[in-house]
């Protein structure tokens, strides 16, 4: 009697066991798909910082870098050390007010894109390019001289292919070996400094041709013996009218006024 009884009790035990098992793989089954599951969100939401960490930093413009990424890049405090000299280039196109103003805003941005994709192209990966807001650019590089002369040759390649589209900018920038003890926040300064100086040349440039073009019309038609007060032409290339004073023999703004004119 007490054998059986001792079967029943260690039977009764067993199935208890068996039932106890169940539960606890069960218990295990469950806590491991949590655990998948949980896993699962975490990469999510690590993808979705990553995409919206790139968003907060990506221009949708240009594809380049925005703002907040070259604000964060030329915030570094910490002076420039090293042999290797560390260049800031600042870039800022030429022309934008005249061809949102005559051609529209959508045709800016268009040759905002244009230029944000030819110095990306123009530049090696590893160097950062991006857009500084509006129509200025940044990069950060090693090699000035030889990058400088890769952005010129490509911009140039660009606008003879695309004739509508001459891009023109300014630029300006600053090494680190030429200003000991300076940050990426004084090298910026100093190449702002430097664009500033570009721009303002090549206004001068451009003043002293459009000067040197409208006194051989001038010229021209005097030769041609007409008679005016003064003289209205329109420059079919870039649509617009320009008015000679013909007493004094210099140009007014292009205000689009004039009295007693032949065309």
């Amino acid at each position: 009697e007490a054998t059986g009884l001792a079967e029943v009790y260690a039977q009764r035990k067993a199935t208890s066991l068996a039932t106890l098992e169940k539960f606890i793989t069960a218990d295990i089954v469950v806590l491991m798909l949590l655990i998948g599951y949980e896993f699962i969100k975490a990469v999510r939401f690590a993808a979705m910082n990553r995409i919206l960490r790139h968003k907060a930093y990506l221009d949708n413009a240009t594809g380049l870098p925005n703002k907040n990424k070259c604000e964060e890049i030329l915030a570094s405090e910490e002076p420039l050390t090293g042999s290797e000299s560390t260049a800031v280039m600042v870039f800022d196109l030429n022309n934008l007010r005249i061809i949102n103003d005559r051609q529209g805003h959508e045709r800016g941005d268009q040759y905002i894109r244009s230029f944000a994709e030819q110095l990306r192209a123009a530049l090696p990966e590893k160097y950062f390019v991006g857009r500084d807001g509006g129509d200025e650019f940044i990069a950060v590089l090693k090699q000035v001289e030889d990058c400088l002369q890769m952005i010129r040759e490509q911009t140039e390649r660009y606008s003879k292919n695309h004739p509508d589209m001459l891009l023109s900018y300014a630029v300006g920038y600053a090494l680190s070996t030429d200003f000991p003890g300076s940050n990426m926040k004084d090298l910026f300064r100093y190449a702002d400094k430097n664009m500033y100086v570009d721009k303002n040349r090549a206004k001068m440039k451009e003043a002293a041709d459009k000067r040197r073009i409208r006194s051989r019309l001038l010229q021209s038609v005097k030769e041609k013996g007409f008679h005016f007060t003064d003289c209205l032409y329109c420059d079919a290339i870039v649509d617009q009218y320009v008015v000679l004073r013909a007493s004094s023999e210099f140009f007014l703004a292009d205000d689009g006024s004039y009295s007693g004119a032949v065309e």
